[in-house]
Parts: structure tokens; C-alpha cells; sequence
């Protein structure tokens, strides 16, 4: 796996049935402002964090970085 996905993964909030994606609320400000510059320069590598952090019934479908939107299927 990619060191940013890695992190990524470290600084999300548990996706739950909302599907809400945001940074945890423990981190540093400097690991909140990684978690958003990733968000902007590195998209593939933060969708790719996404899907893997998606609970199991839940199937990545797109990541709309503009909208912050998380679009998934159920499996």
C-alpha cells in the first residue's frame, strides 16, 4: 500500500452509514492540514483510502473531491 494512503487511513474519522469524510478529531492541527493537503494533491491516493476504510457492506464506487462526496453501492 502507498505511504499516503497509509496515513490518510491514520488521520480518518471512521466512515459510518453517513458516509461522511473528514479528519479525526485527536489530531494535531499540523496532521489536519496533511489530511486536507492530501485531500488536494494527492486524490487517487485518498480515494484509494477511502474504499479501504468503507465498512464492509459498502462497495467504492467514486470520490468527488470537489463536493467532498463519497459515492458507494451495497453490497
Amino acid at each position: 500500500m502507498n505511504l499516503i494512503t497509509e496515513h490518510v487511513l491514520e488521520l480518518l474519522e471512521p466512515i459510518t452509514e453517513e458516509l461522511k469524510v473528514k479528519p479525526r478529531l485527536d489530531i494535531t492541527d499540523r496532521e489536519y492540514q496533511m489530511f486536507w493537503r492530501y485531500h488536494g494533491h494527492f486524490p487517487a491516493e485518498f480515494a484509494a483510502a477511502l474504499s479501504k476504510a468503507l465498512p464492509d457492506q459498502y462497495d467504492f464506487v467514486s470520490y468527488d473531491h470537489l463536493q467532498n462526496k463519497l459515492e458507494v453501492t451495497t453490497k
